[in-house]
């Protein structure tokens, strides 16, 4: 087994939507996390990847991360107007999935276990991306955007195809002044009932707080529920 590779970063040719990429922990692994993150959470992952370690037990896994150049274009699935100010919602989440298969193309042909991963609209991301590609055995969607408009038409058509999902939720993040957002809860037990429905293995937790509390840790106690239960695909 290859040493340990603490915050590699590693540049790519086949990158646009993809800014930034780092890697941390033993790549080697059968056992790869893959995180999704703004240029501003890339600067957090070190931090994710040693809560992971702490909450797993194990050190026997791989952690990606890749930067997305823009939040609202990037991990967006389809255009939508603003929920929030003047930023609309872009329509490349598509783009940015066929990038982020293009870098992981040596790990998928190897046939390793993938995980995808996301806080806010990236874990939103990562359940779409899961209901275009079956290359990833567990989701990892913490404090996931559910909101978003007619996503939840959406995924009642379009089955997530990883077996594994986690899911969480801030407890005061209904409370939020904006009245779209404010539907996350109501949102979340209708994902929660469909991902039950179409028979997937998953696991819902509640965390003290709004949404921009223990970020690092919310994703972090996901990505080691997924090592721990998730890990055989």
């Amino acid at each position: 087994m290859d040493e340990e590779d603490r915050n590699k970063t590693v540049p790519s040719d086949v990158m646009g939507e993809l800014m930034d990429l780092r890697t941390f922990g033993l790549l080697s692994s059968q056992n790869l996390l893959i995180l999704v993150c703004d240029q501003e959470e890339m600067e957090s992952v070190e931090q994710v990847y040693d809560l992971v370690c702490s909450l797993s037990g194990t050190r026997d896994f791989g952690l990606i991360s890749l930067g997305v150049s823009s939040w609202f274009d990037c991990l967006s699935p389809w255009e939508a107007p603003p929920v929030f100010g003047k930023q609309r919602f872009g329509n490349g989440a598509s783009d940015t999935l066929t990038e982020m298969l293009g870098v992981l193309e040596h790990y998928i042909k190897d046939g390793r276990t993938l995980h995808i991963c996301g806080y806010s609209l990236a874990g939103l991301f990562a359940l779409w991306a899961s209901t275009h590609t079956s290359v990833f055995s567990g989701v990892c969607a913490a404090s996931p955007s559910l909101w978003f408009p007619s996503w939840l038409n959406y995924v009642s058509e379009h089955m997530v195809k990883a077996s594994h999902v986690y899911l969480s939720l801030g407890d005061t993040e209904a409370k939020s002044r904006n009245p779209v957002m404010a539907t996350v809860d109501e949102c979340m037990k209708k994902q929660y009932e469909i991902l039950l429905r179409d028979g997937k293995d998953c696991f819902f937790e509640l965390n003290p707080g709004n949404h921009f509390k223990d970020t690092e840790l919310r994703t972090a106690k996901g990505m080691a529920w997924l090592l721990k239960t998730g890990s055989q695909r």
